[in-house]
């Protein structure tokens, strides 16, 4: 259970919105949990050559770190034009390590991931002919990075990302998971699917439920911002992303929401 942003803003973004991002060091989280999301903090950005670059990344607490501070102020001295992904990480599947810290990248790809896939991490079976990064020599073993891997095989053999995101929704289905929530970018566009997962007799209270696997997203000002949370950015006008539904913002901010 985790918690995370994505930025998109056509000029340069505004560091004050990853500042207050931190906040969900502290945030909600599921009953029966203990407080906060204090297993590791990741900041991707975008360069001028649309190349995603780590303004921070730490298994360490963001609330009490201090280079989160360091990557809040390098944001603001770069001020970078393309999309930006934030996660605050609560361990569920893969301990916590550096390699385990989203967001991951994969060439200009970069990713981060809300919830459990039970059983994945040690997934490391290809299905059948298929070529790409899964299974091999995984850094790290979250679900989260074995996700990441999947949609990157299909996309590197030539899927679309909405293509590549169905199958894996389609993949996670039949498995026993809270929720396949996540933030996908190229650098150009933003994807962010909210996927709720299958409730049984392992989850606590609210952990599957779709009121805690929230995703929304809102204008404010020149930034479109994708999130789980809206509390910290204080905004009024809030869109929510249905339920097994892509939010699709585009480089100059615009937004739609398709169905899977």
């Amino acid at each position: 259970m985790c918690r995370m942003m994505g930025i998109v803003s056509p000029h340069g973004l505004d560091a004050d919105l990853v500042a207050r991002f931190r906040q969900q060091a502290r945030g909600h989280v599921a009953a029966g949990e203990s407080p906060g999301h204090a297993d590791g903090w990741g900041i991707v950005y975008y360069d001028e050559r649309a190349h995603p670059e780590y303004a921070g990344r730490s298994p360490h607490d963001a609330a009490t770190d201090p280079a989160f501070e360091e990557a809040v102020a390098e944001l603001h001295k770069r001020r970078p034009a393309g999309p930006l992904l934030a996660h605050v990480r609560k361990a569920s599947a893969g301990g916590v390590s550096l390699e385990n810290t989203h967001p991951f990248l994969h060439g200009r790809w970069s990713f981060c991931h809300n919830g459990t896939v039970f059983g994945l991490a040690e997934e490391t079976t290809r299905p059948a002919g298929r070529v790409g990064m899964w299974g091999l020599a995984r850094e790290g073993e979250s679900d989260s990075r074995a996700l990441f891997e999947r949609l990157m095989d299909d996309i590197m053999r030539g899927d679309e990302p909405m293509e590549a995101i169905a199958a894996l929704a389609r993949h996670v289905e039949p498995l026993r998971h809270t929720s396949l929530t996540f933030l996908l970018t190229d650098g150009a566009t933003l994807w962010g699917l909210r996927k709720v997962g299958n409730v049984d007799e392992e989850c606590r209270d609210d952990a599957c439920s779709p009121d805690y696997y929230t995703l929304g997203f809102a204008r404010i000002g020149e930034h479109t911002v994708v999130s789980q949370e809206q509390e910290f950015l204080d905004v009024q006008q809030w869109r929510v992303v249905p339920d097994s539904h892509v939010v699709i913002v585009h480089r100059d901010g615009r937004a739609q929401i398709e169905a899977l």
